[in-house]
Protein backbone atom coordinates (compact mmCIF):
# COMPACT_ATOMS: atom_id res chain seq x y z
CA UNK A 1 0.00 0.00 0.00
CA UNK A 2 1.28 3.46 -0.86
CA UNK A 3 2.05 5.81 2.04
CA UNK A 4 -0.99 7.92 1.17
CA UNK A 5 -3.27 5.85 -1.06
CA UNK A 6 -5.22 7.56 -3.84
CA UNK A 7 -3.61 10.94 -3.14
CA UNK A 8 -1.99 12.68 -6.15
CA UNK A 9 1.71 13.05 -5.22
CA UNK A 10 1.90 16.51 -6.83
CA UNK A 11 -0.47 17.79 -4.12
CA UNK A 12 1.71 16.82 -1.16
CA UNK A 13 3.36 20.29 -0.91
CA UNK A 14 -0.08 21.91 -0.54
CA UNK A 15 -0.56 20.01 2.71
CA UNK A 16 2.47 21.75 4.21
CA UNK A 17 2.14 25.26 5.64
CA UNK A 18 4.36 28.06 4.47
CA UNK A 19 5.69 29.25 1.14
CA UNK A 20 5.51 27.02 -1.93
CA UNK A 21 8.20 27.31 -4.64
CA UNK A 22 6.91 28.32 -8.06
CA UNK A 23 8.49 25.31 -9.75
CA UNK A 24 6.61 23.00 -7.37
CA UNK A 25 3.34 24.76 -8.14
CA UNK A 26 3.98 24.39 -11.85
CA UNK A 27 4.04 20.60 -11.45
CA UNK A 28 0.32 20.76 -10.71
CA UNK A 29 -0.38 22.09 -14.21
CA UNK A 30 -0.62 18.71 -15.87
CA UNK A 31 -3.73 17.12 -17.47
CA UNK A 32 -3.26 13.91 -15.49
CA UNK A 33 -2.97 15.78 -12.19
CA UNK A 34 -5.99 17.93 -13.07
CA UNK A 35 -8.04 14.80 -13.80
CA UNK A 36 -7.05 13.37 -10.41
CA UNK A 37 -7.91 16.61 -8.64
CA UNK A 38 -11.36 16.70 -10.18
CA UNK A 39 -12.02 12.99 -9.63
CA UNK A 40 -11.22 13.47 -5.94
CA UNK A 41 -13.33 16.67 -5.73
CA UNK A 42 -10.30 18.66 -4.59
CA UNK A 43 -10.59 21.47 -7.15
CA UNK A 44 -12.01 24.14 -4.79
CA UNK A 45 -9.31 23.48 -2.19
CA UNK A 46 -6.45 23.52 -4.72
CA UNK A 47 -7.84 26.74 -6.25
CA UNK A 48 -7.90 28.42 -2.84
CA UNK A 49 -4.36 27.29 -2.02
CA UNK A 50 -2.99 28.71 -5.28
CA UNK A 51 -4.87 31.96 -4.72
CA UNK A 52 -3.93 32.26 -1.05
CA UNK A 53 -0.26 31.51 -1.72
CA UNK A 54 -0.20 33.95 -4.67
CA UNK A 55 0.77 31.25 -7.14
CA UNK A 56 -1.91 31.69 -9.77
CA UNK A 57 0.69 32.90 -12.27
CA UNK A 58 2.57 29.60 -11.93
CA UNK A 59 -0.17 27.65 -13.73
CA UNK A 60 -1.83 28.03 -17.11
CA UNK A 61 -5.02 29.99 -17.64
CA UNK A 62 -6.90 26.84 -18.63
CA UNK A 63 -5.84 25.03 -15.47
CA UNK A 64 -6.85 27.98 -13.30
CA UNK A 65 -10.20 28.48 -15.07
CA UNK A 66 -11.09 24.83 -14.52
CA UNK A 67 -10.37 25.08 -10.81
CA UNK A 68 -12.16 28.43 -10.57
CA UNK A 69 -15.24 26.84 -12.12
CA UNK A 70 -15.04 23.94 -9.64
CA UNK A 71 -14.90 26.47 -6.81
CA UNK A 72 -17.86 28.45 -8.19
CA UNK A 73 -20.00 25.31 -8.42
CA UNK A 74 -18.97 24.22 -4.92
CA UNK A 75 -19.66 27.72 -3.53
CA UNK A 76 -23.20 27.66 -4.93
CA UNK A 77 -23.76 24.16 -3.55
CA UNK A 78 -22.37 25.05 -0.13
CA UNK A 79 -24.63 28.10 0.18
CA UNK A 80 -27.66 25.91 -0.47
CA UNK A 81 -26.38 23.16 1.82
CA UNK A 82 -25.81 25.55 4.71
CA UNK A 83 -29.49 26.52 4.49
CA UNK A 84 -30.47 22.87 4.49
CA UNK A 85 -28.27 22.16 7.51
CA UNK A 86 -29.90 25.01 9.42
CA UNK A 87 -33.33 23.69 8.48
CA UNK A 88 -32.57 20.15 9.70
CA UNK A 89 -31.04 21.42 12.95
CA UNK A 90 -34.10 23.62 13.53
CA UNK A 91 -36.38 20.64 12.91
CA UNK A 92 -34.50 18.44 15.36
CA UNK A 93 -34.19 21.24 17.91
CA UNK A 94 -37.94 21.79 17.86
CA UNK A 95 -38.33 18.07 18.65
CA UNK A 96 -35.97 18.36 21.61
CA UNK A 97 -33.06 16.55 19.88
CA UNK A 98 -29.58 18.05 20.20
CA UNK A 99 -27.32 16.46 17.56
CA UNK A 100 -23.55 16.50 17.26
CA UNK A 101 -22.26 17.47 13.81
CA UNK A 102 -20.00 14.90 12.15
CA UNK A 103 -17.78 14.82 9.07
CA UNK A 104 -18.29 17.48 6.39
CA UNK A 105 -20.87 19.62 8.18
CA UNK A 106 -18.37 20.15 11.00
CA UNK A 107 -15.08 20.03 9.10
CA UNK A 108 -15.95 22.54 6.38
CA UNK A 109 -16.26 25.32 8.95
CA UNK A 110 -13.88 24.03 11.58
CA UNK A 111 -10.81 23.28 9.46
CA UNK A 112 -11.33 25.17 6.21
CA UNK A 113 -11.36 28.96 5.72
CA UNK A 114 -14.35 28.65 3.38
CA UNK A 115 -17.12 25.97 3.48
CA UNK A 116 -16.99 25.72 -0.32
CA UNK A 117 -13.50 24.18 -0.07
CA UNK A 118 -14.92 21.02 1.54
CA UNK A 119 -17.63 19.45 -0.65
CA UNK A 120 -20.12 17.14 1.03
CA UNK A 121 -22.98 14.95 -0.19
CA UNK A 122 -24.79 14.13 3.04
CA UNK A 123 -25.34 15.48 6.52
CA UNK A 124 -24.00 13.23 9.28
CA UNK A 125 -25.46 13.75 12.74
CA UNK A 126 -24.86 11.90 15.99
CA UNK A 127 -27.77 11.69 18.42
CA UNK A 128 -28.44 9.96 21.70
CA UNK A 129 -29.68 6.37 21.25
CA UNK A 130 -32.66 7.30 23.42
CA UNK A 131 -33.51 10.14 21.01
CA UNK A 132 -33.00 8.21 17.76
CA UNK A 133 -36.69 7.38 17.31
CA UNK A 134 -37.74 10.96 18.07
CA UNK A 135 -35.22 12.24 15.53
CA UNK A 136 -36.54 9.81 12.90
CA UNK A 137 -40.09 11.02 13.50
CA UNK A 138 -39.07 14.68 13.24
CA UNK A 139 -37.22 14.07 9.96
CA UNK A 140 -40.15 12.14 8.51
CA UNK A 141 -42.53 14.94 9.49
CA UNK A 142 -40.34 17.46 7.61
CA UNK A 143 -40.38 15.39 4.41
CA UNK A 144 -37.37 13.09 4.75
CA UNK A 145 -37.94 9.45 3.92
CA UNK A 146 -36.03 6.42 5.07
CA UNK A 147 -33.87 5.17 2.20
CA UNK A 148 -35.26 2.10 0.49
CA UNK A 149 -32.51 -0.27 1.62
CA UNK A 150 -32.77 0.88 5.23
CA UNK A 151 -35.87 -1.23 5.85
CA UNK A 152 -35.51 -3.47 8.89
CA UNK A 153 -35.18 -7.22 8.20
CA UNK A 154 -37.36 -7.46 11.30
CA UNK A 155 -38.75 -4.66 13.50
CA UNK A 156 -36.09 -3.19 15.78
CA UNK A 157 -33.18 -4.87 13.97
CA UNK A 158 -31.23 -1.74 13.02
CA UNK A 159 -31.58 -0.15 16.43
CA UNK A 160 -29.94 -3.23 17.97
CA UNK A 161 -27.36 -4.20 15.36
CA UNK A 162 -26.61 -1.08 13.32
CA UNK A 163 -25.29 2.39 14.11
CA UNK A 164 -27.14 4.65 11.67
CA UNK A 165 -30.05 5.23 9.33
CA UNK A 166 -30.00 7.11 6.03
CA UNK A 167 -32.82 9.44 5.02
CA UNK A 168 -33.42 10.72 1.50
CA UNK A 169 -34.27 14.43 1.32
CA UNK A 170 -37.60 15.93 0.23
CA UNK A 171 -37.77 17.15 -3.40
CA UNK A 172 -36.84 20.71 -2.40
CA UNK A 173 -33.53 19.65 -0.79
CA UNK A 174 -30.38 17.79 -1.83
CA UNK A 175 -28.59 16.56 1.30
CA UNK A 176 -29.27 13.09 2.58
CA UNK A 177 -29.19 12.76 6.36
CA UNK A 178 -27.19 9.98 8.01
CA UNK A 179 -28.51 9.69 11.54
CA UNK A 180 -25.96 7.96 13.81
CA UNK A 181 -26.42 6.90 17.42
CA UNK A 182 -22.91 5.42 17.63
CA UNK A 183 -19.77 5.81 15.51
CA UNK A 184 -18.56 2.58 13.94
CA UNK A 185 -15.48 1.61 11.99
CA UNK A 186 -14.32 -1.58 10.28
CA UNK A 187 -17.84 -2.96 9.83
CA UNK A 188 -18.74 -2.25 13.44
CA UNK A 189 -15.79 -3.91 15.13
CA UNK A 190 -14.57 -0.56 16.53
CA UNK A 191 -17.33 1.39 18.24
CA UNK A 192 -17.32 4.88 19.75
CA UNK A 193 -20.26 5.19 22.13
CA UNK A 194 -22.47 8.27 22.13
CA UNK A 195 -22.26 8.68 25.90
CA UNK A 196 -18.50 9.23 26.01
CA UNK A 197 -18.43 11.36 22.88
CA UNK A 198 -21.28 13.49 24.19
CA UNK A 199 -19.56 14.08 27.54
CA UNK A 200 -16.61 15.69 25.78
CA UNK A 201 -18.56 17.40 22.95
CA UNK A 202 -18.42 21.18 22.86
CA UNK A 203 -21.04 23.75 21.83
CA UNK A 204 -20.39 25.57 18.60
CA UNK A 205 -22.00 28.53 16.93
CA UNK A 206 -21.31 29.30 13.27
CA UNK A 207 -23.20 31.90 11.34
CA UNK A 208 -26.88 31.69 12.08
CA UNK A 209 -26.99 28.24 13.62
CA UNK A 210 -25.51 26.52 16.65
CA UNK A 211 -24.82 22.88 17.33
CA UNK A 212 -22.38 20.66 19.16
CA UNK A 213 -19.26 19.11 17.75
CA UNK A 214 -16.79 16.45 18.83
CA UNK A 215 -13.87 17.40 21.02
CA UNK A 216 -10.62 17.92 19.12
CA UNK A 217 -9.27 14.58 20.37
CA UNK A 218 -12.39 12.63 19.40
CA UNK A 219 -12.49 14.36 16.02
CA UNK A 220 -8.94 13.28 15.18
CA UNK A 221 -9.72 9.74 16.31
CA UNK A 222 -12.86 9.69 14.15
CA UNK A 223 -10.93 10.98 11.13
CA UNK A 224 -8.32 8.26 11.56
CA UNK A 225 -10.91 5.50 11.81
CA UNK A 226 -12.92 6.83 8.88
CA UNK A 227 -9.80 7.04 6.73
CA UNK A 228 -8.76 3.53 7.75
CA UNK A 229 -12.19 2.27 6.69
CA UNK A 230 -11.81 3.57 3.14
CA UNK A 231 -8.25 2.34 2.75
CA UNK A 232 -9.77 -1.13 2.62
CA UNK A 233 -11.89 -0.19 -0.42
CA UNK A 234 -9.74 -0.26 -3.60
CA UNK A 235 -12.20 1.87 -5.58
CA UNK A 236 -12.59 4.54 -2.92
CA UNK A 237 -12.44 8.12 -4.15
CA UNK A 238 -12.86 9.60 -0.68
CA UNK A 239 -9.44 8.95 0.80
CA UNK A 240 -7.82 12.00 -0.79
CA UNK A 241 -10.36 14.34 0.79
CA UNK A 242 -10.02 12.56 4.12
CA UNK A 243 -6.24 12.95 4.00
CA UNK A 244 -6.64 16.69 3.46
CA UNK A 245 -9.01 16.70 6.45
CA UNK A 246 -6.42 14.87 8.55
CA UNK A 247 -3.56 17.17 7.56
CA UNK A 248 -5.62 20.28 8.31
CA UNK A 249 -6.81 18.80 11.61
CA UNK A 250 -3.24 18.15 12.73
CA UNK A 251 -2.28 21.70 11.75
CA UNK A 252 -5.33 23.53 13.04
CA UNK A 253 -6.76 21.72 16.05
CA UNK A 254 -5.68 22.54 19.57
CA UNK A 255 -4.94 18.96 20.61
CA UNK A 256 -4.16 17.60 24.04
CA UNK A 257 -2.04 14.67 22.91
CA UNK A 258 -2.06 12.90 26.26
CA UNK A 259 -5.84 13.12 26.36
CA UNK A 260 -5.92 11.85 22.78
CA UNK A 261 -3.82 8.82 23.71
CA UNK A 262 -6.07 8.20 26.70
CA UNK A 263 -9.24 8.26 24.57
CA UNK A 264 -7.74 6.01 21.91
CA UNK A 265 -6.87 3.54 24.66
CA UNK A 266 -10.34 3.82 26.19
CA UNK A 267 -11.95 2.86 22.88
CA UNK A 268 -9.29 0.21 22.12
CA UNK A 269 -8.62 1.52 18.62
CA UNK A 270 -4.88 2.09 18.96
CA UNK A 271 -3.93 -0.10 16.00
CA UNK A 272 -5.96 1.51 13.17
CA UNK A 273 -5.19 5.00 14.50
CA UNK A 274 -1.49 4.16 14.56
CA UNK A 275 -1.54 2.74 11.02
CA UNK A 276 -3.17 5.89 9.62
CA UNK A 277 -0.96 8.36 11.48
CA UNK A 278 2.17 6.41 10.59
CA UNK A 279 1.39 6.60 6.88
CA UNK A 280 0.60 10.28 7.16
CA UNK A 281 3.92 10.98 8.85
CA UNK A 282 5.77 9.07 6.11
CA UNK A 283 4.62 11.69 3.61
CA UNK A 284 4.31 14.68 5.94
CA UNK A 285 7.03 14.63 8.63
CA UNK A 286 6.68 16.98 11.60
CA UNK A 287 2.88 16.67 11.69
CA UNK A 288 2.84 14.71 14.95
CA UNK A 289 4.86 15.43 18.11
CA UNK A 290 7.72 13.05 18.96
CA UNK A 291 6.73 10.05 21.04
CA UNK A 292 3.09 9.77 19.92
CA UNK A 293 3.67 7.11 17.28
CA UNK A 294 6.06 5.26 19.57
CA UNK A 295 3.37 5.18 22.26
CA UNK A 296 0.75 3.84 19.86
CA UNK A 297 3.13 1.29 18.32
CA UNK A 298 3.71 -0.31 21.72
CA UNK A 299 0.13 -1.59 21.70
CA UNK A 300 -0.34 -5.28 20.88
CA UNK A 301 -3.54 -6.36 19.15
CA UNK A 302 -5.78 -8.93 20.83
CA UNK A 303 -6.95 -12.08 19.05
CA UNK A 304 -10.22 -10.73 17.63
CA UNK A 305 -8.54 -7.57 16.35
CA UNK A 306 -5.83 -9.60 14.63
CA UNK A 307 -8.51 -11.54 12.77
CA UNK A 308 -10.21 -8.35 11.61
CA UNK A 309 -7.12 -6.37 10.68
CA UNK A 310 -5.51 -9.36 9.02
CA UNK A 311 -8.37 -9.35 6.51
CA UNK A 312 -8.99 -13.02 7.28
CA UNK A 313 -12.69 -12.41 7.69
CA UNK A 314 -13.18 -10.27 4.58
CA UNK A 315 -16.93 -10.04 3.96
CA UNK A 316 -17.75 -11.63 7.30
CA UNK A 317 -16.42 -8.84 9.51
CA UNK A 318 -19.91 -7.42 10.11
CA UNK A 319 -21.16 -10.83 11.30
CA UNK A 320 -18.09 -11.31 13.46
CA UNK A 321 -18.52 -7.84 14.99
CA UNK A 322 -22.08 -8.66 16.03
CA UNK A 323 -21.03 -11.91 17.68
CA UNK A 324 -18.10 -10.16 19.34
CA UNK A 325 -20.22 -7.36 20.84
CA UNK A 326 -23.44 -9.27 21.59
CA UNK A 327 -23.04 -12.16 24.00
CA UNK A 328 -26.61 -12.81 25.11
CA UNK A 329 -28.22 -15.80 23.43
CA UNK A 330 -31.56 -14.03 22.72
CA UNK A 331 -29.70 -11.22 20.92
CA UNK A 332 -27.77 -13.66 18.76
CA UNK A 333 -30.88 -15.72 18.02
CA UNK A 334 -32.77 -12.60 16.92
CA UNK A 335 -29.88 -11.53 14.68
CA UNK A 336 -29.47 -14.94 13.01
CA UNK A 337 -33.22 -15.33 12.51
CA UNK A 338 -33.54 -11.89 10.90
CA UNK A 339 -30.60 -12.58 8.58
CA UNK A 340 -31.82 -15.99 7.47
CA UNK A 341 -35.57 -15.31 7.31
CA UNK A 342 -36.31 -11.57 7.04
CA UNK A 343 -39.81 -10.13 6.87
CA UNK A 344 -41.63 -9.81 3.56
CA UNK A 345 -41.47 -5.99 3.69
CA UNK A 346 -37.69 -6.20 3.66
CA UNK A 347 -37.68 -8.49 0.62
CA UNK A 348 -40.01 -6.14 -1.24
CA UNK A 349 -37.73 -3.20 -0.42
CA UNK A 350 -34.78 -5.14 -1.86
CA UNK A 351 -36.30 -6.66 -4.97
CA UNK A 352 -39.68 -5.06 -5.49
CA UNK A 353 -41.26 -8.47 -4.84
CA UNK A 354 -41.01 -10.97 -1.96
CA UNK A 355 -38.31 -13.06 -3.65
CA UNK A 356 -37.23 -15.14 -0.67
CA UNK A 357 -35.51 -17.78 -2.81
CA UNK A 358 -33.32 -15.13 -4.43
CA UNK A 359 -32.46 -13.67 -1.04
CA UNK A 360 -31.48 -17.07 0.36
CA UNK A 361 -29.29 -17.83 -2.67
CA UNK A 362 -27.46 -14.54 -2.26
CA UNK A 363 -27.14 -15.05 1.49
CA UNK A 364 -25.68 -18.55 1.06
CA UNK A 365 -23.36 -17.32 -1.70
CA UNK A 366 -21.88 -14.77 0.70
CA UNK A 367 -21.22 -17.53 3.24
CA UNK A 368 -19.17 -19.62 0.78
Amino acid sequence: MDPLPYFPPALFPLLEPGALPIDVARQLDDPTVLAQIQAQHLGPWVYYELLHRKLTQAVSGRFLRTLRNDYAVSFKNSERQEQEIRSVLATLGAAGVEPILLKGADLRRRLYPDPALRPMADLDLLVSPSMAHRAQTALAYSGFRLSRLETDPRPGFRERYESRLTFDPPPSQTLRVDLHWEIWATAGFYRLSYERLSEAAVPWKAGYFSARRLSAEHLLMHLCLHTFNDWGIPSSLQSAQQLVDLALALRGLSLDWQKFLGEVTRFRCQRPVYLVLRKLVQALPQTIPPGILENLSAYRSFWAERLVLGRRLWHFTDYFAVFYHHHRLPDLAFYIGAKIWPDVDYLIALYGKPKRSLYLRQFLHKLR
